[in-house]
């Protein structure tokens, strides 16, 4: 026997998580982090022996790097 109830409320599933770590404001949030705190003492330590553009290209260097081995890891570890 199948009971079906109509809500009375819609569902949203545009609604944010707010428990969610990984939720938009959250990542933004980390990002300004990143930018305001290590991304600018590294560049001003770099800078005294590179140019503008290459501390920039070396700095991209580096986080694109570092996004590719999380991605290659989040591929092969699967959630249980």
């Amino acid at each position: 026997m199948y009971f079906y109830f109509r809500r009375s409320v819609p569902c949203n599933y545009n609604l944010t998580d707010l428990s969610d770590p990984n939720r938009p404001t959250k990542i933004a949030e980390k990002l300004s982090e990143l930018y305001d705190n290590q991304w600018t003492d590294a560049f001003d330590e770099l800078q005294q022996t590179m140019n503008e553009t290459d501390v920039i290209r070396s700095l991209l260097r580096i986080v694109m790097v570092r996004e590719r081995g999380y991605m290659v890891a989040s591929k092969t570890i699967s959630p249980m």
